[in-house]
């Protein structure tokens, strides 16, 4: 249950457009509310589907798309308006994606979600290294270096995230993750490599925020994950280069994502782990 995967991820969206704008830059009260404002759409929405105002899934509301996925494709949509919007200072990019795991239980799912130290194995290269931090009564607590290269561009950040699972019944079970502490790393792997301080640097990703829900059926199990990212604006005078590519990039990280999922799982030989027996430890 997870998204970060997404989170592990899913599915980062590590984007270009800081780097191509060039500069330091600042995440700013007006960002920050602008963010949690948007948020909280995104947490109706997830709401609505688990009380059941709104099929559990995505797949449900078109007799296709189920058919689709099990089939081998993964469908990739975005929730809100837009993939990419704009905010006072930011960008938020929301995308969303969904696929079907032949043969697969819930359990051989979290075998590999909570298997965060194999993440560096399972989300290669996107994702350099992970580790688990502990856990709570509600939560558990990683941390992941995500690296990102495109066309001249390498950005890599330092993340930790909170994520909490909630089971339905025993064949559906939703999670909500959500970044704590988010810190650009400068010459990652190089002479002077450096962590900035939270909130600071080229803004190529401030915050994220995922939910995912799982539902074992029809002989496997059903992903549905949606991330959500913060990074910083793009400058008008670049918005008509740079704006089709961020899209393209965080469209092809939600794809790669749940397929390098798919992959683990189908593959691993890890032995079952429920929420609370996180492995990787």
């Amino acid at each position: 249950m997870r998204q970060r995967f997404q989170q592990a991820g899913l599915a980062v969206v590590l984007m270009i457009a800081p780097a191509v704008a060039a500069g330091a830059a600042e995440l700013t009260a007006e960002t920050r509310k602008a963010w949690d404002c948007y948020l909280q759409t995104v947490q109706d929405r997830v709401k609505d589907r688990v009380e059941g105002q709104r099929p559990f899934l995505w797949l449900d509301e078109d007799a296709t798309r189920r058919q689709r996925a099990r089939q081998g494709e993964i469908l990739v949509w975005h929730p809100g308006a837009e993939g990419t919007q704009e905010i006072p200072n930011g960008l938020i990019h929301d995308w969303a994606g969904d696929l079907f795991i032949p043969g697969a239980t819930i359990q051989d799912l979290f075998s590999v979600l909570h298997n965060y130290g194999r993440y560096g194995d399972y989300y290669r290269p996107v994702v350099q290294q992970a580790k688990y931090l502990g856990r709570d009564e509600e939560n558990e607590r990683y941390q992941m270096v995500w690296l990102k290269k495109a066309l001249f561009v390498t950005a890599a950040v330092e993340g930790e995230y909170e994520t909490t699972y909630v089971p339905l019944d025993e064949k559906r079970w939703y999670s909500v993750s959500n970044s704590t502490r988010m810190r650009e790393i400068r010459n990652y792997g190089r002479a002077g490599e450096q962590k900035l301080a939270p909130d600071t640097g080229s803004g190529f990703l401030w915050r994220m925020y995922s939910a995912s829900r799982f539902e074992e059926r029809d002989g496997g199990v059903y992903v549905e994950i949606e991330v959500v990212a913060l990074s910083r604006d793009i400058p008008p005078g670049l918005r008509w280069l740079v704006t089709p590519y961020v899209a393209k990039l965080s469209r092809d990280s939600v794809i790669a994502t749940l397929d390098q999922t798919r992959d683990a799982v189908l593959q691993t030989t890890v032995a079952p782990t429920g929420p609370g027996m996180a492995a990787g430890r």
